[in-house]
């Protein structure tokens, strides 16, 4: 897909957002309304960060963001790596921030249980 610059951002970053929305509905379905615990916080960001992979390289690779940072010749995986990123970024760092709000139960274990 071609395009310009400004058009490619914002194509990123509306496939990020949306991806980053699935991760965080991952995350507090995993979690459930139940308080948080150890092994249930890490299933939910391994669920998490799953999701928002998947849906991010997805969405990466068809909008055949690869090419837009290498160049034509630039393999798939790169776009496929981009959205791994961005998985890593939901599952450890954001942990369904994105919909902390609208979640009946939404405190987070201390630190040190992590």
């Amino acid at each position: 897909m071609k395009g310009s610059g400004v058009t490619q951002v914002v194509l990123v970053l509306l496939a990020g957002s949306a991806s980053l929305i699935v991760g965080a509905w991952a995350y507090w379905r995993t979690r459930g309304d139940q308080a948080p615990g150890p092994w249930l916080e890490t299933r939910a960001r391994i669920t998490a960060g799953l999701a928002t992979a998947i849906v991010a390289g997805a969405i990466f690779i068809a909008l055949g963001v690869h090419k837009w940072f290498l160049g034509p010749e630039t393999p798939w995986t790169a776009s496929a790596f981009l959205g791994v990123c961005l998985g890593l970024c939901e599952g450890v760092l954001y942990r369904g921030r994105l919909l902390e709000r609208f979640h009946p139960n939404a405190k987070r274990p201390a630190a040190d249980d992590q």
